[in-house]
């Protein structure tokens, strides 16, 4: 989460932030990753 926090160009919402760490218990990580065709997007790793 420090790392979103950190380099995210406007501030992050607390409601997101607790999303992503209740979605992150339930799945695993979560990667965020460039996509050359489709620009970024959200990967889970368990």
């Amino acid at each position: 989460m420090d790392g979103l926090v950190r380099y995210s160009r406007y501030p992050v919402p607390q409601p997101l932030l607790v999303d992503i760490v209740e979605t992150m218990g339930r799945f695993g990580r979560l990667q965020l990753a460039n996509d050359p065709a489709h620009g970024s997007n959200g990967r889970h790793t368990a």
